[in-house]
This record gives structure tokens, C-alpha cells and sequence, in this order.
């Protein structure tokens, strides 16, 4: 089996492992029987938490661990296991298995990381950068959107980004949009006039990339810089 089977007395001894619950955490098999359960948790409250939730609902479902290896090496299992009882109620051993998920859990982590810096940099940009679906509806503006344009996130998500645009700029800006809806390998640009919260026009410089067939974007993302100053 693919999973790490145990089996742990109620004292808090390791009574029996296949394979791969020995590799996992590295025990001998010699030293089964003699090996304490709490010797592979990194965290001794750890295991007080394991004991609180099988000890509740008889059952543990997928519960995730920092365990530590004999080698002195840490990795992170799920553990799914049960009490099994006798007919007085009484725990006779507990038993499960363990599923190694280091790699899911780093790359998790790393995923997070990603985020936060993007995160940091979209919040920080002096531009603004705007994601519409395929359909020209604003999915998603920055910060920046306000500081340039008067609007809150809110006002415009949801809205079709052509509704702001001047109308005598209107016909290339759908031309430019159209093309790059077509072509996931085409980048548009376009300066036009974007009306801004106080009904005054403002010159965007836009650039623009299809992402529709990203899974993670799924939109067209546009650059836009405020270029009013240098156009008028």
C-alpha cells in the first residue's frame, strides 16, 4: 500500500509499521516494540492534540503533523487513524496511516510567497493594472485605480471598460481589444481618454496581453499609465 500503516499500543508504543510508515519516519524494524510514539512528533503538544481529537470522536480524519525522523530530518503527515476498543470500551491500540505531504506543503508555502510579493507589488504600483474577462467586464483594478481615476474597487468591478471610454477613441480601443481577444500571443496598445470619477477625461497609455487561457487569470490584463500631462 502507498500509505504509512501503524499500529500504536495505549501506552504509547510503536507495535507495528508496513514499509512505508518505516521509511517515512526512518525507524528500524528492529526497533519496533521498542521505539515510543511520541519520539517521531517534532512537537510534543502535537501528539496531546492527536490524542484530544481521537479521544472526542474516536476517529482522526486527516489531521497534519510536523513529524521527525530518526535522522533528525522533519517532514509533515497526514494522519488519518482510529481507537480500537474492546468490549469494555477500553483502547486496545490505535491505528491509521500516514501520508507524507512535505511537498504539497511547500509548495503551498511557496505559493503564498508568490502571492504576497505580487500582492505587494500591485499595491505599490504607480500604474494601474486592470483584468476584464472575455466578455470586456472589469474583474480586477488595483489600488492604484483611486488615486488615478477617483474610483473605488468596488464601483467598477463588474462594469464593461468600455463604458468609460471616450467616445470618439472608442472604435480603436474596441479594435485594439477585439484583436487581442483573438490572439493569445497578441500585446495591444492604445492611448485614449478615460473618464475619470469627476467627469473630467483622462489620457491612458494602455498595454495589453491576453491571459483568457491562463487558469490563474483567465482575463486580459492591461498596464495603464496617466499620460495627461504629457498629451495635453
Amino acid at each position: 500500500l502507498p500509505g504509512g500503516l501503524y499500529r500504536t499500543g495505549p501506552e504509547g508504543a510503536v507495535l507495528d509499521g508496513n514499509a512505508v510508515c518505516l521509511e517515512m519516519l526512518r525507524i528500524p524494524e528492529a526497533a519496533i516494540g521498542r521505539i515510543a510514539v511520541t519520539s517521531p512528533y517534532a512537537d510534543p503538544a502535537e501528539r496531546e492534540r492527536w490524542r484530544a481529537v481521537i479521544e472526542r470522536d474516536a476517529v482522526v480524519g486527516g489531521i497534519e503533523l510536523r513529524m521527525r525522523r530518526t535522522d533528525g530530518s522533519t517532514i509533515w503527515a497526514r494522519d488519518t487513524g482510529r481507537a480500537v476498543r474492546g468490549a469494555d470500551g477500553s483502547v486496545r491500540c490505535y491505528e491509521g496511516v500516514l501520508e507524507d505531504v512535505t511537498a504539497l506543503r511547500v509548495a503551498e508555502h511557496e505559493s503564498r510567497e508568490a502571492a504576497a510579493r505580487f500582492r505587494a507589488l500591485i499595491d505599490y504600483a504607480s500604474d494601474i493594472v486592470t483584468v476584464i474577462d472575455g466578455d470586456g467586464r472589469i474583474q480586477y483594478e488595483s489600488p492604484s485605480l483611486h488615486r488615478i481615476l477617483g474610483y473605488g474597487q468596488a464601483e467598477i468591478l463588474g462594469r464593461s471598460a468600455l463604458e468609460y471610454v471616450h467616445p470618439d477613441d472608442m472604435a480603436e480601443v474596441q479594435t485594439i481589444l477585439a484583436r487581442a481577444m483573438g490572439d493569445p500571443l497578441a500585446i495591444g496598445r492604445a492611448t485614449y481618454r478615460f473618464r475619470h470619477k469627476d467627469g473630467s477625461w483622462r489620457y491612458l497609455d494602455s498595454t495589453g496581453r491576453n491571459l483568457l487561457d491562463e487558469p490563474s487569470v483567465r482575463g486580459i490584463v492591461i498596464n495603464s499609465r496617466d499620460v495627461t500631462d504629457r498629451v495635453l
